[in-house]
């Protein structure tokens, strides 16, 4: 069985106002695809202690490298706090996980190590389902983009037309979506009509000028999932329109036919 993913087309411009549908996976362009990467992170030092409370678990007695080791296997941990008069102790710390805010008090007596969620070291400030040359829902539909990068940090999404045509504004609009406390960013945007004008998406992170994105040549029409034998994609691929988008995903190993 071959499983065909699909998404299709802006829309709605042909006389017969058709929805023309092919075989594809919205956002899955295997050249355009931000993978996400195994969670290795570093970590910055900082004088001080992070506030009391948010706590992510009991206080645990753990060299640094262990307790460094044990905040990155907790999702939303955004660094490790003790009392120490040094920076790097050479034995055992009580070491406190910490979710919230990364300000620490500046307390010489106490010292802290911050995790890094840059994308280069977590998971990507897109998500691996996002790409150039996808088809977002239309409207009356909100499309969602999301990704990752730190706790807290603001991240800024704008939607810019390529042209200007009669069914689409040619502003440019700009929205920002505050990112969770394990680094989780959402951005809902505006209902937007099917159109063969494609858009152009960008990203950037308040935490850090690298923690930049850009997706090009993205349509606005209807998605759709389509399942078949291994001769569907011949027939799904067979209309020649710009504003379709086709794609067809390998079915799983022992699947059969």
């Amino acid at each position: 069985m071959m499983i065909c993913v699909a998404t299709a087309v802006a829309a709605g411009l042909s006389g017969r106002n058709e929805v023309v549908a092919t075989a594809v996976a919205a956002g899955l362009s295997a050249r355009n695809e931000h993978v996400a990467e195994e969670a290795s992170h570093t970590y910055t030092h900082e004088l001080g202690a992070l506030p009391a409370g948010n706590d992510l678990c009991a206080p645990l007695n753990l060299t640094l490298a262990d307790a460094e080791a044990k905040c990155s296997s907790l999702t939303a941990c955004v660094g490790i706090t003790f009392k120490s008069p040094t920076a790097t102790p050479t034995g055992v710390v009580k070491a406190y996980f910490k979710d919230g805010t990364t300000k620490t008090t500046g307390d010489p007596q106490w010292q802290t190590y911050l995790r890094d969620y840059s994308p280069r070291t977590y998971m990507g400030l897109l998500s691996s389902t996002l790409g150039s040359h996808m088809v977002l829902q239309r409207a009356p539909q909100q499309a969602v983009v999301w990704g990752f990068t730190a706790p807290n940090a603001t991240v800024t999404t704008t939607m810019s037309p390529s042209a200007c045509a009669g069914e689409t504004a040619c502003a440019r609009l700009s929205f920002e979506a505050v990112a969770g406390a394990d680094g989780t960013w959402r951005q809902r945007l505006p209902p937007t009509p099917a159109s063969t004008t494609p858009y152009t998406l960008t990203f950037a992170s308040s935490n850090s000028s690298a923690e930049r994105a850009t997706l090009v040549d993205v349509l606005f029409g209807d998605v759709y999932i389509c399942g078949g034998q291994s001769s569907a994609p011949s027939e799904i691929q067979t209309p020649n329109l710009r504003s379709t988008r086709a794609c067809c995903l390998p079915s799983p190993r022992g699947s059969g036919d």
